[in-house]
């Protein structure tokens, strides 16, 4: 049984948005501050929505287990206390939620079932996910993650590039996920696929200009699909103008998640830190705060 504080890791994709979704290679980051679920905070209770995947998953083993006794419940509505430490959009949080009742209620606990499990409660549906934020967040740290017909394959990895930082910002903006899923051309994505793949390997060879170099090429393509929200190209152009004429020799704005929108990763030198910082500070705090960075890698309730 799962012990009575469960804590699920924030997630954000490197690279591999949207080719995931046709079986390409993404890097998931799994970070804290975590999102936590304990019946001891004295927090208003949130409903979950119905059509969520905490709500389709409970209302899928209470068919399958009738006379499964579900705490959350109550008056038939779904019910948690939840602390979401980033009260922003883009870092799991309906992930979480529904991590949070998996790992509660599922007898059988790995990744392989917790990714069929997530998957099956959208098939048939335009609004199937990728399931990589599962794989991501079950895992957390740093992980290469991509599906073979059915089946996950998961590689932790380390950060290579030891003489580069990085931050996870959000930017403020949203995007309704599964509409986007639901509207989005899924050959744009077929197209993205082995690109994702050479991305993975650049990453693991640690050449640090190989792989910045792929991942501009790899907003490019983004950029020319029109899976860049029109607001973030302009945010990533500003601030990459900015950072250079404030001294920084190296930075890269990168885009994250549904259009781009949610998060942006700013990568930086290491020996840059402190003018990083400080140019982030009197630059940038209006259009981004920083939820996460390199040293927030945390493992995941099922790493392996």
């Amino acid at each position: 049984m799962l012990s009575k504080t469960v804590t699920i890791p924030g997630k954000t994709f490197m690279f591999g948005e949207y080719a995931i979704l046709e079986g390409g290679t993404c890097l998931g980051i799994g970070t804290k501050p975590e999102f936590d679920f304990d019946d001891r905070f004295n927090l208003e209770k949130q409903i979950i929505h119905e059509k969520s995947p905490a709500g389709r998953y409970v209302r899928k083993i209470k068919l399958e287990m009738p006379d499964l006794h579900i705490n959350e419940m109550d008056n038939d509505q779904i019910v948690i206390r939840m602390i979401n430490p980033y009260q922003a959009g883009g870092f799991g949080a309906s992930t979480a939620e529904f991590l949070y009742f998996y790992l509660k209620y599922s007898k059988t606990k790995n990744i392989q079932h917790c990714f069929e499990i997530y998957r099956s409660l959208y098939e048939g549906s335009r609004e199937q996910p990728s399931g990589m934020d599962v794989v991501t967040q079950l895992c957390g740290g740093l992980s290469l993650n991509r599906r073979h017909e059915n089946s996950v394959l998961h590689e932790g990895v380390n950060w290579p590039m030891q003489s580069v930082e990085f931050v996870i910002c959000s930017t403020g903006l949203k995007i309704k996920t599964h509409e986007h899923l639901a509207e989005l051309d899924r050959k744009l994505c077929i197209n993205l696929v082995d690109f994702s793949h050479e991305l993975g390997s650049l990453l693991k060879s640690a050449d640090r200009f190989a792989f910045f170099e792929g991942l501009d090429l790899w907003m490019q393509k983004l950029n020319e699909f029109q899976l860049t929200h029109p607001l973030i190209f302009g945010l990533k152009q500003e601030v990459e103008v900015v950072a250079r004429q404030r001294g920084l020799s190296f930075f890269k704005c990168k885009p994250c998640g549904a259009l781009g929108a949610d998060v942006v990763i700013l990568f930086y030198l290491s020996d840059e830190a402190a003018l990083f910082r400080s140019i982030f500070d009197q630059n940038f705090t209006l259009r981004l705060k920083i939820q996460a960075n390199l040293a927030s890698l945390r493992q995941g309730p099922l790493q392996v």
